[in-house]
């Protein structure tokens, strides 16, 4: 069929050539331009990312620098809080090494006055601590005569009432 179409209307050879030619050369010129433009948009990748790590590696370099100088901050106030807080204690010592002499002649002189003391008490006091001791005797057997007049008393209180209630 297709030859008697062209019988019938025969095609134009020149359109047909020109026709086809320009489609093929519009194919030919896109592809040459695709690899024309192949490298530039290979090398606008690679720039683009070369610009993305530079971009990674510098916020990289910035996190580690602002570690690093924290890191440095805190050791630097350790050691100024080290330092201080042994400049401290040494004042501190030096404070009281007036103080904790003068307490010690206190207390030396203190106890060499209680040993004063004791010698003497022991040697006037031994008949003084025996009449005191034998006056506790004396109030504690009172004290207990009187607590049994009382329980006593309070038996036969109770016997009274007893009888006093269970007779009447």
């Amino acid at each position: 069929m297709n030859k008697a179409k062209q019988m019938i209307c025969p095609p134009d050879r020149k359109q047909s050539k020109l026709g086809a030619l320009l489609s093929s050369l519009s194919e030919v010129v896109a592809e040459e331009r695709k690899k024309l433009l192949a490298p530039e948009m290979e090398q606008a990748e690679e720039s683009k990312r070369l610009r993305v790590q530079q971009i990674t590696e510098g916020a990289e370099e910035m996190r580690l620098t602002a570690a690093l100088e924290q890191r440095r901050n805190q050791r630097i106030c350790r050691e100024i809080t080290e330092r201080d807080y042994k400049q401290t204690q040494v004042s501190l010592q030096e404070a009281k090494k007036p103080f904790k002499r003068q307490m010690e002649k206190i207390l030396k002189k203190l106890i060499k006055t209680i040993d004063f003391l004791e010698r003497a008490k022991r040697g006037k006091s031994a008949p003084l601590i025996e009449a005191a001791y034998q006056q506790c005797l004396m109030e504690e057997r009172i004290l207990h005569d009187r607590e049994q007049q009382i329980c006593l008393y309070v038996y036969l209180c109770r016997i009274s009432l007893f009888f006093f209630f269970y007779w009447k």
